[in-house]
């Protein structure tokens, strides 16, 4: 499966490459800090936690995008005895997005990302990989011509062969603007 992960990023980074160069199109280079708040029978077992994503996206005119996103996010678990013990999440996502200007400096969008979802408890060694959504809502606001600061809200659900994955959270962070 990692392998499949890996051929289709350098598929998907090898289109991007050239169609920024054969067209005038502009990527976005992204790095977010995020907070993971679970939901459900989640939330249950699983305290809020942290994060961060690095993303790529490249425009096709001005308002549709098409990227990849990955990062990590871990959440410590709630039983006594358990503090030091966490759960970290590894999405790896293609992403589609909408943009709609709000005015000169503020960009609303909404985003699909879609992927792999690779868990690790520190409870054991295994590694098991999840398909899962993820849909957002943001703002990304002007601090310069190329700089823009990203906030947004996204809804994370991982479909897994018992109970389902899922938690709200919220990123902030930077875009840089390559046209």
């Amino acid at each position: 499966m990692k392998k499949l992960v890996i051929l289709t990023t350098t598929f998907i980074l090898s289109i991007v490459a050239f169609n920024a160069s054969a067209q005038n199109g502009k990527i976005n280079l992204g790095l977010n800090a995020s907070t993971s708040h679970p939901l459900g029978d989640n939330k249950d077992m699983l305290n809020s936690g942290w994060g961060f994503d690095g993303s790529l996206d490249y425009y096709f005119g001005q308002r549709f995008d098409m990227g990849i996103e990955s990062g990590l996010r871990s959440m410590s678990y709630k039983s006594e005895g358990m503090s030091d013990e966490n759960l970290t999440v590894v999405p790896v996502l293609l992403t589609l997005g909408l943009h709609n200007d709000l005015g000169e400096m503020v960009d609303l969008y909404g985003e699909l990302g879609g992927g792999s979802y690779f868990m690790t408890s520190s409870l054991d060694s295994n590694t098991e990989n999840y398909g899962g959504l993820s849909p957002r809502v943001g703002l990304a606001l002007d601090l310069s011509n190329n700089w823009f600061l990203d906030t947004s809200f996204d809804y994370t659900h991982i479909f897994s062969e018992g109970t389902d994955m899922n938690w709200v959270g919220v990123k902030f962070g930077l875009l840089y603007t390559i046209n």
